[in-house]
């Protein structure tokens, strides 16, 4: 079986991290408002840690749209990488 190339495999991170990180981000972002509305603070508390999440992918996706290399740690991490050596 053939390796794919870099590109190939770029683009597939590039395009399952889009669509993973708006569908974390505008579920977690509901469930959140719907916990909130019904007065569940528990739940809203984890809805916006989740939105989180989906924030950060979304963000890594963007740096590493520019091709820079902390959006894929970014992605892989979750954790920003800037401070780190």
């Amino acid at each position: 079986m053939a390796q794919p190339s870099p590109t190939a495999v770029h683009a597939r991170v590039l395009r399952l991290s889009k669509i993973n990180g708006w569908s974390v981000a505008i579920i977690s972002g509901l469930g959140a408002l719907v916990s909130l509305l019904f007065g569940d603070l528990f739940g809203c508390a984890i809805g916006a840690l989740v939105l989180w999440g989906g924030i950060t992918e979304i963000k890594g996706n963007h740096k590493l749209r520019r091709k820079d290399i902390d959006g894929m740690r970014l992605l892989a991490s979750g954790a920003s990488t800037q401070n780190l050596p």
